[in-house]
């Protein structure tokens, strides 16, 4: 196999061959390594119907969506669990569809928009226990064969596109017959391409005072009107929804990089990325315009918006790079020119919610810390939560959905900030 054409999205270079090797001139070095290997899916398999069941378990929860009485959680890269939360204490799995590739998710009134690999895919969802796939959008996402995460510390062979969708990598003997010139065989390596998960949308969809539609803060969609904002690692893509049955494409501009969340809020849209916090206008909601930007060191940044108030949690570590752990607190009534307010220091933040004077932060194995957030010049610490370890978190009405690597936990509050355990819907291997 020639392994001299090998794949990178973003990824690091790493010389695999132990050192300069010296030989002869026109000469050809074969040296075999253990690599990743593509596994395929193909785009006939990928393209078939949605499936519905019952219930299945919940293996690796990714986005959620919260409408009115009902709690959408999409399993990364298998598909959507549909459960009633109506009892906080009780919630019940109703139905779970299959949608491969599926990251993340939106609900706007009886549907439901999901990305299945490079596909867009639309739900009918008026009856919440029997979803029916009604549309799909071919080809509208950026093909990414690391939806699912190689295996660190081996190179990675290049995708055959060709072949479908990569679905999983197997270790595998591969063979690089390098032109042997002096230097060193050059393979490429996936440390950071792992899909960000745990988020969902904004909680900033409400048809009326009675209903909800809603999600986290670590989204990849939002919703605003009739249209669907969507980004990747560096790339806004703007969908007309008008018609539900047939979403249409209206703009894609190049943002940044490292672009890694979206919220809506009032005529806006924040993106939030490694480096800084950029907003968008929306006065044309089909093609959205630069306004501003807020840099800061490169970190990870969910983003959220209250009252002309965005929160903003930066976070270390290996994805995010960078060394700071804290909660930075924005003036952005003037979307011109946001402004710092105050910045407070955590200890691994990552997504978070807020509900009135109610802030809570999720510190995945730091647990969750609330405040009161009456005067976010002075935000006070409230009891918190040490039991759970969540990535982000729902708030509405006194109920919030949490959501982390061990599953969903429901909390109940009250306005002075005091959580209260409900039920749980675990992770099951």
């Amino acid at each position: 196999m020639n392994m001299k054409k090998m794949f990178s999205i973003g990824l690091t270079i790493l010389a695999l061959a132990g050192g300069l090797q010296s030989c002869k001139d026109n000469c050809t070095l074969e040296t075999v390594y253990d690599a990743n290997v593509p596994v395929y899916l193909s785009f006939e398999e990928l393209r078939q119907p949605a499936t519905v069941v019952a219930s299945s378990p919940l293996k690796k929860p990714a986005k959620f969506w919260r409408k009115d009485d009902y709690l959408f959680v999409s399993d990364l890269n298998a598909g959507i669990h549909i459960y009633n939360v109506a009892n906080s204490n009780a919630p019940i799995e109703i139905a779970f569809v299959t949608v491969p590739g599926v990251v993340d998710i939106a609900v706007k009134d009886n549907y439901l928009y999901a990305d299945s690999y490079t596909d867009l895919l639309v739900l009918d969802i008026s009856n919440p226990a029997s979803p029916v796939e009604i549309k799909r959008v071919l080809d509208v996402f950026p093909y990414n064969p690391f939806k699912v995460q190689a295996n660190e510390g081996f190179p990675v062979v290049a995708p055959d596109e060709s072949k479908g969708v990569v679905i999983d990598w197997k270790i595998e003997k591969v063979t690089d017959e390098a032109a042997c010139n002096g230097g060193a065989s050059i393979f490429y390596t996936c440390p950071n391409c792992e899909v960000m998960n745990m988020g969902g949308g904004f909680l900033g969809n409400s048809a009326g005072p009675q209903t909800f539609s809603g999600g986290g803060s670590m989204a990849a969609f939002a919703l605003m009107g009739n249209y669907l904002y969507t980004v990747d690692a560096s790339t806004l893509h703007a969908y007309s929804i008008f018609d539900p049955l047939n979403p249409q494409k209206t703009s894609e501009q190049t943002v940044g990089w490292n672009i890694e969340t979206i919220i809506a809020y009032e005529r806006f849209l924040f993106l939030g990325s490694q480096t800084g916090l950029f907003i968008y206008g929306v006065n044309n909601p089909a093609s959205p315009n630069f306004i501003s930007a807020f840099s800061h060191a490169t970190a990870c940044d969910p983003v959220i918006v209250q009252d002309d108030i965005a929160y903003v949690t930066l976070r270390s570590g290996t994805n995010c790079q960078g060394n700071l752990n804290q909660l930075d607190v924005l003036n952005v009534e003037n979307v011109n020119n946001p402004v710092l307010i105050r910045t407070y220091p955590m200890s691994g933040p990552y997504g978070l919610g807020i509900d009135g004077n109610v802030l809570a932060v999720c510190e995945a194995e730091f647990g969750v810390k609330v405040f009161n957030a009456a005067d976010p010049a002075n935000l006070v610490p409230l009891a918190g939560i040490s039991s759970i370890n969540v990535k982000d978190v729902i708030m509405y009405n006194g109920i919030a959905l949490f959501i982390g690597d061990a599953g969903i936990f429901v909390f109940t509050y009250d306005s002075a900030g005091n959580f209260t355990p409900g039920g749980t819907i675990p992770y099951i291997l």
